[in-house]
Formats: C-alpha cells, sequence, structure tokens
C-alpha cells in the first residue's frame, strides 16, 4: 500500500507531502491541485511501461496521461530545474526519482542517475497488473464497444476510460467477486455479472444487463433491460438507457474485480449520477476498500464524502483508515499556490475540522436564500 507520496517541483506543488491510508478522498476547488497528485502516480507507472523510468526519465506523455513538454509538468517558479518524486510503500520503504528540468522543450524529463529507487517498487501494484484508474472522461453511451484479448487478460482491468467493461464482463463475468464485503446484499450469487447487476439496480432500479462479442470482429455490446411485474423488458441499446449507468458501470466492475493488494483510482464517480446513486457508489468504494483494495477518490460531490461518512457511522468501515486531503488556493491575495489541509473522519463519521470552503456552499447558498431580499 502507498502510505506517503512526496512531490517536489511539479505543476502548482513546490513541495507538498501527501499521506494515503487505505481509502484517502482528494477534494478541494478546481485547478488546486487534485489531479496533479494522481498524474504523479500515473506518470510514474506510464514512465515504467514505457522502459524509460530507470534509465531514460519520466515520459510525460502516453495512455494514462498526456502533459506536454517539461515547461508544462515544472512547477513555474521552482528555484531549480529539478522535479522529484518520493514515494513510500509498505514493506518496501523510500524509493526516490529526480528528473532533471534544464531543457523546457522536451516531452520527457531526464533522470538524474544519482537517485536510485528500491528495486523491490517495482514488484508493487502501482507498476503490475494489479493498478486500474478510471479517469474522469470515462466512455460514454456507445452502440459498440471495443475488445482487447490481451490487454483484459494480462491486467484484469475495464481500461482508464472504462471501454472494455462489455468485453471483461464476456470474459470474466462469472468469476466470483473479490471479496464477501463488496458482493450486494440482494445478490443471489458471487459472480461478477450479477453483483454488478444489483449494484447497478442502485441507481436505476432493477436493471439488469446483457454483454454481446460480435464474431469476427473487435467490438461488443451491452444491452439493459428492466425488471418489473409483468417480467423482462426488451433489452435496450446502451445509448438509450443514459449517460449515468455507462458512466457508473466500469467503476462498480473494477470495485468487484479487483484483488486484496490492488490500487484503484477513480476520478469523479459522481459523474451523472441523481445523489442517492452517488452515496451507493461511495459504500461500495468503502466496502472494496475493506476488502484490501487501496482505493484512492477525486471528487467534488459531497454525496460521496457523506457516503463513506455513513460507511463510517454504520460500522461497516473502519474511521481509522479513511484520509481526506482538501486543496484550496487563497484567492483573496491572488495566491497560486496550493492550500492542503489533511482531514480525518471520527468512528461516528464526523470530520475533525470544517475548513472554509470544504463543501460548505450548501450551507452558504441556504443562509442566502433564508435572507429577504428586502433586506440584502
Amino acid at each position: 500500500m502507498i502510505t506517503n507520496l512526496h512531490i517536489s517541483n511539479f505543476k502548482c506543488f513546490p513541495k507538498i507531502d501527501i499521506p494515503f491510508k487505505n481509502l484517502t478522498l482528494l477534494t478541494g476547488i478546481n485547478g488546486s491541485g487534485k489531479s496533479s497528485i494522481v498524474q504523479a502516480l500515473l506518470l510514474l507507472r506510464q514512465s515504467h511501461f514505457q522502459s524509460r523510468l530507470l534509465d531514460v526519465g519520466l515520459s510525460l506523455n502516453g495512455e494514462l496521461v498526456s502533459l506536454g513538454n517539461t515547461q508544462d509538468a515544472l512547477f513555474e517558479s521552482a528555484d531549480e530545474d529539478t522535479l522529484s518524486f518520493n514515494l513510500q510503500v509498505t514493506n518496501i520503504g523510500l524509493s526516490q526519482w529526480k528528473f532533471s528540468a534544464e531543457n523546457k522543450e522536451l516531452d520527457y524529463l531526464p533522470i538524474l542517475k544519482a537517485i536510485d529507487p528500491n528495486k523491490d517498487i517495482y514488484e508493487t501494484s502501482l507498476f503490475n497488473s494489479g493498478f486500474h484508474y478510471l479517469k474522469a472522461e470515462r466512455f460514454g453511451p456507445r452502440v459498440v464497444l471495443p475488445k482487447d484479448d490481451y490487454f483484459i487478460r494480462k491486467f484484469r482491468d475495464v481500461g482508464s476510460s472504462g471501454e472494455f467493461t462489455s468485453h471483461f464482463l464476456e470474459i470474466f463475468g462469472s468469476d466470483n467477486v473479490n471479496s464477501e464485503f463488496t458482493k450486494h446484499p440482494n445478490s443471489n450469487s458471487l459472480s461478477i455479472l450479477e453483483n454488478a447487476q444489483s449494484w447497478l439496480s442502485e441507481i436505476c432500479p432493477n436493471t439488469i444487463l446483457k454483454t454481446q462479442a460480435y464474431v469476427g470482429t473487435d467490438y461488443t455490446s451491452l444491452r439493459y433491460a428492466s425488471v418489473g411485474k409483468d417480467g423482462i423488458s426488451n433489452f435496450y441499446r446502451a445509448t438509450n438507457v443514459g449517460f449515468g449507468i455507462s458512466y457508473t458501470l466500469p467503476i462498480i466492475v473494477s470495485a468487484l474485480s479487483a484483488k486484496a493488494g490492488d490500487i484503484l483510482i477513480v476520478d469523479t464517480p459522481e459523474a451523472h449520477l441523481h445523489p442517492r446513486g452517488q452515496s451507493k457508489i461511495a459504500v461500495l468504494l468503502a466496502m472494496a476498500a475493506r476488502s484490501g483494495i487501496q482505493v484512492i477518490i477525486e471528487t467534488h460531490s459531497d454525496h460521496i464524502l457523506n457516503g463513506v461518512r455513513e460507511s463510517v457511522h454504520n460500522g461497516t468501515y473502519d474511521h481509522k483508515e479513511v484520509l481526506i486531503h482538501y486543496l484550496s488556493r487563497n484567492l483573496a491575495n491572488d495566491d497560486l499556490l496550493a492550500n492542503h489541509e489533511v482531514l480525518e473522519i471520527d468512528e461516528n463519521g464526523r470530520i475533525d475540522h470544517w475548513p472554509e470552503g470544504f463543501f460548505d456552499q450548501w450551507d452558504l447558498s441556504l443562509q442566502n436564500l433564508l435572507i429577504p431580499k428586502s433586506k440584502k
């Protein structure tokens, strides 16, 4: 498990330490650095899989993230032309990577060979098949979806855009979920497919799904039906069902299929979801974390936050295994530096302190609405 990430001279961060627990939430205003924290991890993984990290350097562009060139990656007011990431991982210790940022036009940062990371780090989930990342811009409803036998079987993953979800279910849908914790209470079996349907029904009631692989092509499809008192409706193509289901299904499948020790990073799980659905997805992700998966969530949703808090309050998740990061900027002083606060949850699901700007817009709007117009 990743326990700490130290970033130096990367994007909006001159220096920052980010501790992690089994369930970590990254929250804060737009442009405050939440995505940059995730990108630091993605860049390390991306560079490793391009066989550059040890001998060449940090690859800024690839399948997971594309930043541009050195100037885009380096903190604008850096006091030296270097960028570094230090990673603390359970049972591994500290691994360090330091890169040169002298040439601002390069699309990679040459590694400074004086830094020699612990080689065992490359056997951990960040660098092997135990890593799952779902970005904010996932595949919406599609008539057909791509196949990739090699990727799915090697990494047991649905793709960073969720593009291989249908094909994944074709191959592994009958396998058991990763643990009893993620099994839906209403599911009659442990299969990933049936439990995916049960969790999906929390968002769109009584939903069932059907996958279909088109022989002789590189495509599959997903169709959805509803179960009512008169039986099962027709199966409809995903484009006739809505964005919320297509955006959420990859998250559900990833949470059900990842194994203990894996890392699951989800960006904006609340996208296109009704508040109730957001809360239920948060509960599932908390249960995935309880099963031993390290879950990192980037979110703007108070419903995601409260879903996690409810899991703690109800006793289904340990408050000691949750950490919340709140990132902001001092707008009054036109300060471009990110402010960073670490928040914790107690056993009752209460947050230890509530900084200004931290999910307080509902209260601010309500206070404003309670003031009669005549007194404004």
